[in-house]
């Protein structure tokens, strides 16, 4: 299915900037060279299953914590809760011990490692990429399907697999969406790191607003003091 459900004004200005991009030869031979840098894509699962394959899994969950801080830190602070705080164990213990066999189903049908990789490329040449965007794809807690950070200055655009299962999981929390949209969510967010990273953004506030410490009104109503573990929230598209 395509990246982008778009309307026909969007459409083309998808093309004009396509027409722009490939119009000179050294144009095009730079965008090659900044595609080996522009995007990476980071893949967690096989450390996540690792953590489910292990005989102690709430160890190696923080074990798995520790090794990806930088992202996971980043990411349970701005869409989960505070991982120093007392609430941590709770839920990394719920998210370790969860039944996964919706999401391993789901693996075995879809490629998406191929699907990450396709919507990828589709970005690089639609947004004209000019700033470093890491492509994370893993498993959650049950929070954001999908979001964006700044880390070390870098962008990330992440997605959570435990809500693209196609079946709703109390257990873990997950949305039940179809793994078919993944390409979508993950341009969404793609497009939301470029806009907060690119040194051609217009847009100074937006890049302020995951500069800082950045807290949704979605993220609130995850803090520790309403709710002790977290429950779907859907990223919805602007």
């Amino acid at each position: 299915m395509p990246v982008f459900s778009a309307s026909p004004t969007t459409s083309l200005l998808f093309s004009i900037s396509l027409q722009r991009i490939f119009s000179h030869p050294k144009r095009v031979a730079l965008l090659k060279f900044l595609a080996t840098w522009s995007l990476m894509l980071i893949n967690l699962l096989p450390d996540f299953f690792a953590v489910l394959n292990s005989t102690d899994r709430i160890a190696a969950y923080h074990r798995y914590f520790d090794t990806h801080r930088n992202i996971l830190q980043a990411y349970w602070a701005n869409y989960v809760l505070d991982p120093d705080g007392p609430h941590f164990a709770d839920v990394a213990r719920s998210a370790a011990l969860a039944g996964r066999g919706d999401l391993r189903t789901m693996l075995e049908r879809m490629d998406v490692v191929s699907l990450a990789r396709n919507t990828e490329e589709q970005c690089r040449a639609l947004l004209d990429v000019d700033s470093d965007i890491d492509v994370v794809l893993m498993v959650g807690v049950g929070a954001a399907n999908a979001g964006e950070l700044v880390v070390n200055g870098r962008g990330v655009a992440f997605v959570c697999l435990e809500h693209f299962t196609s079946i709703a999981n109390p257990e873990t929390h997950g949305l039940g969406l179809d793994p078919e949209l993944i390409p979508l969510w993950l341009a969404h967010e793609i497009a939301h790191a470029v806009r907060y990273t690119s040194p051609e953004s217009r847009s100074e506030t937006s890049k302020k607003r995951l500069f800082t410490v950045f807290r949704s009104t979605d993220t609130e109503k995850l803090s520790p003091s309403a709710v002790p573990r977290p429950y779907p929230v859907i990223d919805f598209i602007t």
